[in-house]
């Protein structure tokens, strides 16, 4: 009798322990989103490039104004369920002339993502993005080619575009295409747009809980990007 009281006690000690440890706090971002996002500067002036740099204007994004989020289905408790995380540690550059737009690779600290549930940032954090290693931390998007433009942004006029990248989650990278809406305004440059990814492409799997009976695999990303001229 006297060992299976003790067998009970280290198995709820363990389990005790098990709960606090994966429910535990998420750490602090390792570096600011701002300081690995990449940086773009107008080309050096010359002569022959003289006209057209001088028409070139860089923006910074600013994690004031600016977020990331996603949204999935998943069937919680017997119910229909959406859940939302958002960060506004999303962070990169943007170079806007008369006849192109360039946009540096972006990064967003998948640490940060903020849902309903504490336990549920844990969860993300630790098993499915496993954005507690040094080399997941950081979600990139590197667009494939420059937004060509018809004719230059008109100040508060708001075009509409569809851009094609590379999105890199947990070390895996995957194409995406964004619906996107730009806009220049008051030094400005706000960029929102959306796409929708697999997780399964990207090896995100969810963990076996009682509670959880199923999840999409489809995954709806949000950005809403607004970016301060470069002085």
């Amino acid at each position: 009798m006297q060992r299976i009281i003790t067998l009970v006690v280290v198995v709820a000690v363990v389990l005790i322990a098990g709960f606090f440890y994966f429910t535990r706090p998420v750490g602090a971002p390792t570096q600011a989103v701002d300081t690995v996002a990449e940086k773009l500067a107008p080309a050096t002036q010359t002569d022959e490039t003289k006209t057209s740099v001088t028409e070139e204007k860089v923006y910074r994004i600013s994690q004031a104004q600016s977020s990331v989020q996603f949204s999935i289905g998943e069937i919680l408790n017997g119910a229909p369920f959406t859940a939302v995380g958002k960060t506004s540690e999303v962070g990169g550059d943007i170079l806007v002339s008369n006849t192109a737009i360039k946009v540096g690779t972006m990064s967003v600290n998948a640490k940060t993502f903020k849902t309903d549930s504490s336990q549920r940032d844990g969860a993300i954090v630790r098993f499915i993005l496993k954005s507690d290693k040094p080399e997941n931390e950081f979600i990139t998007f590197k667009l494939a080619q420059p937004i060509a433009l018809m004719a230059p942004l008109a100040e508060g006029k708001e075009i509409s575009a569809t851009i094609s990248g590379n999105v890199t989650i947990s070390g895996v990278t995957k194409p995406a295409t964004f619906t996107v809406k730009i806009k220049t305004q008051a030094g400005k440059f706000s960029v929102a747009g959306d796409t929708t990814i697999k997780r399964s492409d990207f090896g995100l799997k969810i963990p076996d809980l009682s509670f959880l009976a199923s999840i999409d695999d489809e995954v709806k990303i949000s950005v809403l990007a607004v970016a301060e001229m470069v002085k």
